[in-house]
């Protein structure tokens, strides 16, 4: 039976099924016939997406929602009203547009005063026609706090250039604290304890480090080295292994020669990118060093005065500095490539096998010469199999450095912008940009929802509902989470088109939330026909049998028989046959009993 439409039809598969058809031995066992139950312009009004991008954006501002309209197999232009209803809003947002047949067009849905966290739209046709699974579609986006990244370092007054960077932009709020507030918990959660509130250093809360989008090693003179308040916590590394392991971020960041215990950051063998050897390189000091190009000055500068990173094709592909390739394209932000900041020291470091180089310093003519800027790699879990977490090593320090000890121009704002851009691409690429989120998917889809372990504990219970009424019942209400920081949710409960929301309560208190939602593909909404002579490409000449107020059964077989057929003789012996069983089912249940 025909029930094709254009999109659901793939005419480069035509040959490859003639072919698997003719390998049946003749003669052939069956006829193919294709019966179109179909109307040549069948009318439909249909909503074809909602678009939102960003689908996370910043607190106090719009929520813009581009939807689709299409009209389908009318004769004139129809008016379209749709109503938006936002989760908690009192009334539903409505919009009109006239679209004419075979037309799309575009409402635009604005939404203001939002609060942060989840939100779920859905839209509807307010007169909903006879193709219901495209009268909806539905939204899922965020309205974000900022993300929050953890510096700990033995100076928080060195750590204010890197802290203000963070606030600059905006999107990442920086919590500075010292080793000792680094402290394990029950169950070997490691915990951050800090003061909410600079005027009450003593009251004090707690924070699981799981919580945190990043943290940071910012010039702490030994990580090896223990709290003396707090023995049995073992060393600063023994505190954020778990974290790590479990799938956390870390920026790790020397400080000065003079003021670095190399060992105690080379006995993490497990964790450090590369081991930090005995001497700092001195540009000035160095033979050979190539003269240092910039679209901005006047002639390449000597490169004994400071070298700049080699952002060539191959380190422009990396996820952390794609963007700048992005700014080049764009030209945006071009000062951070015209004007690019140059490095007077860093540290020497042999690579750990495990380790890749995310870019180079211009410090050899020779690719092979070059000392690495950033380093990056895997951390393993704690079986040793699956790489869960990440460590990013900086070769130059960070902190405020002396007047009579600058080893590089960074934190210098005239002139450039990387001084927050570098902190922001490194904390970016570690959390994850915010503009690829995604909430919204496909009916069908596979759907990874990152659960935020600092927030729950083994015995939090996810709870999954949405969809329409009755979809999500039973034991697919309560998917179970195991140990994994993800939660996978897959059909058939992902395949009903809808708004799905996932919830933790505790103590009838919400402490997480999360969602997503599922759309059935536009193209489905697309109902024109495939042609006769596309299917009979496959199946033979006159094999289609079109469905009509004027079709009779015998038009019917002829054509599933290839050929015509007088059924008045066989409908004749069939009675007759009927009437001969009838007889014998008679003489045989309803015989007379013998008296």
């Amino acid at each position: 039976m025909r029930k094709c439409v254009s999109t659901s039809w793939n005419p480069a598969s035509t040959e490859d099924l003639k072919k698997l058809r003719d390998l049946v031995p003749d003669p052939k066992p069956v006829h193919h016939v294709v019966v179109d139950f179909g109307l040549d312009a069948p009318t439909n009004v249909a909503l074809l997406g909602a678009e939102m991008k960003p689908q996370v954006i910043g607190a106090n501002q719009p929520a813009r929602v581009s939807l689709t309209v299409g009209v389908t197999g009318s004769d004139r232009p129809l008016d379209v009203t749709v109503h938006a209803t936002l989760d908690g809003a009192a009334k539903p947002d409505t919009k009109a547009v006239t679209v004419a047949p075979g037309t799309t067009r575009e409402l635009v849905f604005e939404f203001r005063t939002l609060k942060p966290g989840l939100h779920q739209v859905e839209f509807a046709l307010a007169a909903p026609d006879k193709l219901p699974f495209d009268n909806k579609r539905f939204l899922t986006f965020k309205v974000g706090e900022s993300r929050r990244v953890l510096t700990i370092t033995d100076d928080k007054e060195g750590a204010a250039f890197w802290q203000a960077a963070h606030t600059a932009k905006g999107e990442f709020d920086c919590l500075v604290v010292t080793p000792d507030q680094i402290e394990l918990g029950n169950g070997g959660i490691t915990l951050v304890r800090y003061a909410p509130d600079l005027k009450k250093p003593n009251e004090t809360v707690t924070d699981d480090l799981r919580g945190f989008e990043a943290l940071c090693l910012l010039s702490v003179s030994n990580p090896h080295a223990g709290n003396p308040a707090r023995p049995n916590d073992g060393s600063l590394w023994d505190r954020l292994r778990p974290v790590l392991r479990a799938g956390g971020k870390l920026i790790v960041i020397p400080g000065s020669d003079t003021a670095t215990n190399t060992d105690g950051y080379n006995v993490a063998a497990d964790l450090m990118p590369a081991k930090l050897k005995k001497d700092i390189i001195e540009t000035r000091k160095l033979k050979n060093v190539p003269p240092q190009p910039a679209p901005n000055w006047l002639a390449p500068r000597e490169g004994k005065n400071g070298v700049t990173w080699v952002l060539d094709e191959a380190a422009l592909k990396h996820p952390m500095l794609k963007i700048i390739a992005e700014w080049r394209d764009q030209k945006a932000n071009l000062d951070t490539i015209a004007n690019p900041r140059t490095t007077k020291k860093y540290w020497d470091v042999t690579p750990d096998p495990a380790a890749s180089a995310v870019v180079y310093y211009r410090d050899a003519e020779a690719a092979k010469d070059r000392r690495p800027a950033v380093l990056e790699r895997p951390v393993l879990d704690k079986d040793g199999k699956a790489a869960k977490g990440k460590v990013v090593l900086l070769t130059t320090r960070m902190d405020i450095m002396p007047d009579d000890d600058l080893w590089h121009d960074y934190w210098e704002q005239e002139g450039s912008s990387w001084y927050a851009a570098f902190p922001y691409l490194l904390v970016r690429y570690l959390a994850g940009n915010t503009a690829d989120a995604n909430f919204n998917f496909p009916t069908g889809a596979t759907v990874t929802v990152p659960l935020p372990l600092g927030r729950l504990d083994r015995t939090s219970e996810v709870v999954l509902e949405g969809g329409p009424p009755g979809h999500i019942v039973g034991d697919d209400a309560k998917p179970p989470r195991g140990t994994q920081a993800d939660l996978r949710i897959g059909p058939p409960k992902t395949s009903a088109p809808g708004n799905y929301a996932l919830s933790v309560q505790k103590d009838r208190v919400l402490i997480w939330k999360d969602g997503f939602s599922t759309n059935v593909p536009p193209e489905e909404s697309n109902l024109e026909k495939v042609s006769i002579e596309e299917i009979e490409k496959l199946t033979g000449p006159n094999r289609v049998f079109a469905i009509d107020r004027n079709s009779t059964l015998r038009d019917w077989l002829n054509v599933a028989l290839g050929q015509p057929i007088d059924l008045f003789p066989w409908l004749l012996i069939a009675v007759l046959a009927l009437f001969v069983l009838e007889g014998l089912a008679a003489n045989r249940f309803y015989r007379k009993p013998k008296v």
